[in-house]
């Protein structure tokens, strides 16, 4: 998820702030729509509404990760155990 919320975001960042360098330009040029300048907006604001999505994806994520984890854990034990008992040790005293 640090991916995600680190690389991935900085390249569409950088992407979007093309788009509105581009839109600038083009609204220089002719005039625009009330269609392109709405979905250039929905463009725009795209960075600020998937936020929540991916923060919420990464405590999920955290949160999935601790559980099997510790279920791993749990099962490490187990084998551990039937391990132990199917050759115990011997200890030399």
């Amino acid at each position: 998820m640090l991916t995600a919320t680190s690389t991935i975001m900085m390249d569409l960042q950088e992407k979007i702030i093309l788009s509105v360098r581009m839109m600038s330009s083009l609204i220089g040029m002719t005039t625009l729509g009330k269609h392109h300048i709405e979905l250039n907006n929905t463009t725009i604001q795209w960075l600020r509404r998937i936020k929540p999505i991916i923060d919420r994806s990464s405590a999920l994520y955290e949160q999935m990760k601790f559980e099997l984890e510790e279920k791993l854990q749990e099962e490490v034990a187990i084998l551990n155990t039937c391990v132990e008992e199917m050759f115990p040790r011997y200890v030399c005293t």
